[in-house]
């Protein structure tokens, strides 16, 4: 299984617009957007436009990256570049 389809499996969707990295634990330092949990999903939403690319980015836990993917912000996206923290994989791919 590729970093891809391991985010895929762990947000329990099948959204082809996103693209799976892994990151260092040291990398999520802080907070969840919507609670106080510590952040284990980093997330950055892409949206072509005439004038360039924006971009939006967002920080959550487990339980509220899942249910970002009913969220608005994912409506119009061209991408979403998800990382996950390494200690999250289910394989050896952090490796």
């Amino acid at each position: 299984m590729n970093i891809t389809a391991e985010v895929l499996t762990l947000l329990g969707t099948d959204d082809a617009r996103i693209v799976g990295r892994i990151g260092s634990d040291r990398l999520f330092t802080d907070r969840c957007d919507c609670c106080d949990q510590p952040a284990t999903v980093l997330m950055e939403v892409s949206t072509q436009y005439g004038r360039g690319i924006e971009r939006e980015g967002y920080i959550y836990c487990l339980e509220h990256a899942r249910e970002d993917g009913d969220g608005t912000a994912w409506i119009t996206c061209d991408e979403i570049a998800v990382t996950i923290r390494a200690s999250l994989l289910a394989t050896d791919l952090a490796a």
